[in-house]
């Protein structure tokens, strides 16, 4: 089950297949239109999802690879095909799996800080939308997590985003961009997923709002009333496919 391609600076492909808990490496095109070579970096990970090539430049050192509940790294350089040594656990602690079909969020996208210094992870949430301060399970979810290269908390960086995916730093501005998995069970067509920057410190409403101000909610008011100001998504869509209970 590939989920995610991130381009390596000096070309290749470096695939995250889930299922398999592997990371695959595509070189080359032949002439039907395929890769020409396709080489397994590393097995034996944990639903791999987020990759991360580390520093900036044409010569990272290391690919960081986000899996279910840890942040692993290889050593890495320019070209290599397969993993030289064992992965280091630089985080070995994410929340992990949660009560959805099929094991929910488990993917756990990883980037940098545009100037390198920042590593942003983001964790879903466990469930449809249950209340974090009253389900333990819900915590340090739905949100992005920030951490130093090494591994250090620093601190959740965002909240309130039910299951942020495709992280990308916008190259201009350095600001945090991802596409998010909304709640469910509203009814077809709601409750619609967005494509967002991501403030730092930022609320996006989850469980108690979707687009960051529509309020589902009504009975938590007087909590909501007293707590942060939402934030309204900076650009969203529409499924293109509607949904039905």
């Amino acid at each position: 089950m590939p989920r995610i391609i991130h381009a390596a600076p000096n070309g290749d492909l470096f695939v995250a297949d889930s299922q398999a808990g592997s990371l695959l490496v595509l070189r080359g095109v032949t002439d039907a239109g395929k890769a020409a070579t396709i080489s397994i970096y590393a097995a034996g990970l944990d639903h791999p999802f987020g990759i991360a090539f580390y520093p900036a430049g044409a010569n990272p050192q290391w690919i960081y690879v986000g899996n279910a509940t840890t942040v692993v790294r290889f050593a890495y350089k320019s070209g290599d095909l397969k993993a030289t040594r064992a992965p280091e656990t630089i985080v070995p602690d994410l929340p992990g799996y949660a009560q959805l079909r099929g094991g929910g969020h488990w993917t756990r996208d990883v980037v940098f800080s545009s100037d390198d210094k920042h590593m942003l992870v983001s964790v879903g949430s466990g469930s449809n939308a249950d209340d974090p301060d009253t389900h333990p399970r819900e915590f340090h979810r739905a949100g992005v997590l920030e951490y130093t290269p090494e591994g250090k908390f620093v601190k959740v960086y965002a909240y309130g985003i039910r299951n942020c995916v495709g992280e990308a730093i916008n190259a201009v501005t350095g600001q945090l961009w991802c596409s998010t998995n909304e709640r469910d069970g509203l009814g077809n067509n709601l409750v619609p997923d967005y494509v967002t920057s991501v403030k730092e410190d930022g609320f996006y409403g989850w469980p108690w709002f979707y687009m960051g101000v529509i309020r589902i909610r009504d009975l938590w008011a007087p909590i909501l009333n007293s707590g942060p100001r939402s934030l309204r998504p900076m650009s969203w869509f529409n499924p293109i496919w509607p949904r039905s209970e």
